[in-house]
């Protein structure tokens, strides 16, 4: 998002269009932007959306197809994207809705020095209760430090995306393809009890959760 801020300035030297960013927590990007498009306002002339919107929002008939654009530009190769995020865009008609400036995947990172001064080794493969047990025993490792950092703010994308990935990797899931919840799944349980674990042995109360703005 800063990127674009960045080089709005060369466009708009060329075009003399003259733009105003909005940035905005992500949560309220969303609402911000759900609102205008469903009451079709037009408060914004561009307003980026994620894979989590663009199915929704194409339903709903607020997004134009992007396939003409595309088959009209002879420079431009769609197979050079990545196929799940050219499926994420694409819609229950089997259009395509968005192109993607950026993608984003979950990933484990972890402080190598603190690891050898614990005498603690990361797995090549480790299962999230290896992280829990190494989170726990990195815990306090240097004062004021915390086992783990986890997002931990209410929202899609500020708690839910990354922590669909957590319940997926204990074979779970939030519904079943009737709808029916299965957070009371045998599944959903042991992600549960693992969280737990985390919460109460590297998680210090009151400390703010990262953040994570969007523009």
């Amino acid at each position: 998002m800063t990127e674009l801020q960045k080089l709005a300035p060369h466009f708009t030297k060329e075009t003399g269009i003259k733009v105003n960013f909005t940035v905005l927590p992500e949560n309220d990007v969303r609402d911000k932007i759900s609102q205008d498009f469903a009451n079709q306002a037009g408060q914004y002339d561009v307003a980026t959306l994620s894979n989590y919107e663009i199915p929704i929002y194409a339903r709903n008939g607020w997004l134009h197809e992007m396939d003409s654009y595309v088959a009209k530009d002879p420079a431009y190769d769609e197979q050079d994207i990545l196929k799940p995020m050219r499926e994420s865009l694409t819609a229950d008609d089997g259009k395509l809705y968005g192109q993607p400036f950026y993608g984003e995947s979950s990933f484990l990172m972890y402080r190598k020095d603190v690891f050898a001064a614990k005498n603690l080794t990361m797995p090549a493969h480790p299962t999230w209760t290896q992280v829990a047990d190494l989170a726990a025993k990195a815990d306090g490792a240097k004062p004021g430090m915390k086992g783990i950092c986890l997002r931990g703010l209410p929202g899609w994308g500020e708690l839910m995306a990354p922590l669909t990935t957590v319940v997926n990797t204990f074979g779970g899931t939030w519904f079943d393809k009737n709808w029916k919840a299965q957070l009371d799944s045998p599944a959903s349980s042991r992600r549960r009890s693992s969280m737990s674990t985390w919460s109460a042995s590297t998680v210090s109360p009151g400390r703010p959760s990262p953040a994570s703005p969007s523009a």
